[in-house]
């Protein structure tokens, strides 16, 4: 797909930050895209955990009992500027209901219920990501950020989703529609 022209949707796409020498809150950012209709677009940010923020601080925070000490090392990420207070949570767990199917293809499911966080099958927090705040444009807003090269766009791979570390999700969301951002940036700053 061409980063140029518009499909007749961007949901369930990513949305990948084009490199560039600002350090703006999307730098080197890759967004999951999982609304886009005639109201705008709404997307989280999969690779920026927040520092000092897990799961654990969130379930405490929440007053939810858990038992599985590798919560203190399952971080939250920071999904975007908006709603910074409000909890996502991206899963594959079709049978907890709480949330809106995303994309049927994947099971993928988004939830903003703290009961789908205290039904979530402890052993299995695999395949899930919880954020605080989301990323979103107004109508045509997206659009013309992708004309103006801010932003490219890729098919959604759920490895890039659940699997790959945070930290390699910018470089292989960009490898995955055939870009090395290494030699881009290099290039860039000889610009």
């Amino acid at each position: 797909m061409s980063k140029k022209s518009a499909p007749e949707s961007l949901k369930n796409k990513l949305l990948i930050k084009t490199p560039d020498l600002d350090d703006s809150i999307f730098s080197k950012s890759v967004a999951y895209i999982f609304e886009d209709n005639d109201n705008g677009s709404m997307g989280i940010v999969i690779n920026k955990p927040m520092d000092n923020i897990s799961l654990a601080n969130i379930l405490d925070h929440l007053e939810i009992p858990f038992d599985n000490p590798d919560f203190n090392n399952h971080p939250i990420l920071r999904g975007g500027p908006v709603a910074r207070e409000h909890g996502f949570i991206i899963h594959r767990e079709k049978m907890l209901g709480q949330g809106l199917v995303a994309d049927p293809a994947n099971n993928i499911v988004i939830s903003a219920s703290k009961q789908d966080l205290i039904t979530f099958p402890q052993g299995s927090f695999t395949d899930m990501l919880i954020t605080l705040g989301y990323a979103g444009w107004s109508k045509g807003q997206l659009w013309e950020e992708i004309k103006d090269d801010a932003w490219l766009v890729a098919p959604l791979d759920v490895k890039i989703l659940f699997d790959i570390p945070y930290e390699k999700r910018w470089n292989a969301a960009a490898a995955s529609i055939g870009l090395d951002f290494s030699r881009y940036i290099s290039e860039l700053g000889h610009a």
